[in-house]
């Protein structure tokens, strides 16, 4: 009797033991296929996730740039500014040679006539806050800079942004995209002309033009 009862134990315990080992072995093989292998892993997991989170904040806090530099009307004016207070430009005429392009993230490129020698010209470049040391400008002998020159005070830096700000208004009007738009004006054969002078959407293209000061003065489809 007492053999039965302790065979009968040690079945009971041997099943009990079985049966946790399968228990282990299904949630091993169901680890497996979630992904995760052993504890080592789950915390190397857990490592990378703290790795990252710094990357996450830190893209977070940075502080945008504003983008569209015509859009913003005192900037433009700082800037215009810091130009004319150069040591090389400081208190003299500036005469600006064929072009000012007005760029995205506070940037600005144009040429200048060199203020002590009207056969010279040089480009100044504006970026990262700062103006940097002008250029010199090949020209060709046949090259004529008085005729392609406008005077700064005719075409002040803040005259760009009536033309974004027109530009703007149109673009949304006819259901196209503000989010890009880039002002420039050209000043061939002396005269002051602003860009872009067409704008579009999917289903038609449309004239503008600007007057001196850059506001608007003509828009129509073509």
């Amino acid at each position: 009797m007492k053999k039965r009862t302790i065979i009968r134990h040690s079945v009971l315990v041997f099943a009990l033991v079985f049966l946790s080992s399968c228990t282990d072995f299904l949630k091993s093989i169901e680890a497996t296929k979630n992904g995760s292998t052993t504890s080592q892993s789950v915390e190397g997991k857990e490592q990378v996730v703290e790795e990252e989170l710094p990357i996450e904040t830190a893209a977070i806090t940075q502080p945008q740039k504003k983008t569209e530099f015509a859009a913003h009307r005192a900037d433009l004016q700082e800037v215009e500014t810091a130009l004319r207070n150069l040591p090389q430009l400081k208190d003299k005429p500036i005469y600006v040679y064929q072009s000012i392009h007005f760029y995205d993230n506070h940037r600005v490129l144009l040429q200048i006539q060199n203020p002590d020698n009207a056969n010279y010209v040089d480009e100044y470049y504006y970026v990262d806050g700062h103006w940097q040391e002008p250029k010199p400008i090949v020209l060709s002998k046949h090259t004529k800079v008085k005729e392609d020159v406008v005077s700064l005070d005719e075409i002040p830096f803040v005259h760009a942004n009536n033309v974004y700000e027109a530009l703007k208004e149109k673009v949304e009007e006819i259901g196209g995209n503000p989010s890009d738009l880039t002002v420039y004006v050209i000043t061939r054969k002396n005269r002051v002309r602003w860009y872009p002078r067409t704008i579009s959407n999917e289903r038609a293209r449309y004239s503008i033009e600007f007057k001196k000061d850059g506001t608007l003065l003509s828009f129509e489809q073509d």
